[in-house]
Parts: structure tokens; sequence; C-alpha cells
């Protein structure tokens, strides 16, 4: 059954799925209602869009070199991803508590 699905198509739903991902992200990084209320620092939390957007195309060049695999494995061992993961940490906290 999984011949049924050509790479072009599996690249095609990649890309959508991602895109999807990053703009739903961007709506809610930005949408300054719930957090302004709370008198948090929004423009941490809007530059939480860097690092996601990065470890996107990240993941996408790692993909495209034929390095893919379990997503758990591929985040517990590349350190490009866990330094973009801590960078989006990093800011949102900042956007919470600072």
């Amino acid at each position: 059954m999984l011949d049924e699905y050509t790479e072009s198509f599996l690249r095609s739903i990649l890309t959508i799925a991602a895109s999807v991902t990053v703009a739903t992200y961007c709506l809610w990084a930005f949408d300054r209602t719930g957090l302004l209320a709370a008198g948090h620092h929004v423009v941490w939390i809007e530059l939480t869009v860097v690092p996601l957007v990065l470890s996107v195309l990240h993941i996408f060049r790692l993909l495209d070199a034929g390095h893919g695999g379990e997503p758990e494995q591929l985040v517990l061992r590349d350190h490009v991803l866990q330094a973009y993961a801590g960078l989006w940490l990093l800011l949102v906290i900042l956007g919470l508590y600072a």
C-alpha cells in the first residue's frame, strides 16, 4: 500500500504540512490579545518564529540529504536542532517572565 505514494507526492505533502505549521505558529505568536493582557513582553514571543522557521528549514535540508528517520532520534542526535530548540525556549521564557 505504501508503494502507491510517489516521492513527489510525499514531498508535496511535507511542504504543505510545514507551511501550515509555520503559518499557524505565526498566527499564534503575533496574536497580541492574550499575552498583552497578562503584561508579557510580546516581542520575545514574536521572535520565537525565527528558530521555528530555521528548524523547519534545517529538517528539510536533512531530509533532502537522506538523513531522515524517527523524529525523536533526529532531535536527540542533531545538535543544530537542539540549539534551535534551546533558543526557542529561551525566547519563550523571556517573553513570559522578562
